[in-house]
């Protein structure tokens, strides 16, 4: 595979995209192996977060993730509801 730069970017061939992304058979959400996490609980901490009541460290302990993993469920970059 060849990649080209540009700045900072980089370009991948048709064919890396191809293989690579949006595979049909790729596990997400709570199908993937050693997912600490369920549909309900992330459901649950957006629900917890959003009424103030709780802070993201907080809520990163009590379910055994990173607060990291946390704040990007709240945000969206993880666990995007379909």
């Amino acid at each position: 595979m060849r990649n080209q730069r540009n700045g900072s970017q980089v370009r991948k061939s048709p064919e890396y995209l191809a293989l690579y992304r949006g595979k049909p058979n790729r596990a997400v959400g709570e199908k993937v192996a050693g997912a600490k996490l369920t549909r309900e609980k992330v459901a649950e901490i957006r629900r917890r977060y959003q009424r103030r009541g709780i802070t993201q460290r907080a809520l990163a302990k009590e379910y055994g993730v990173d607060r990291n993993t946390i704040g990007l469920i709240l945000r969206g970059e993880t666990w995007r509801i379909q």
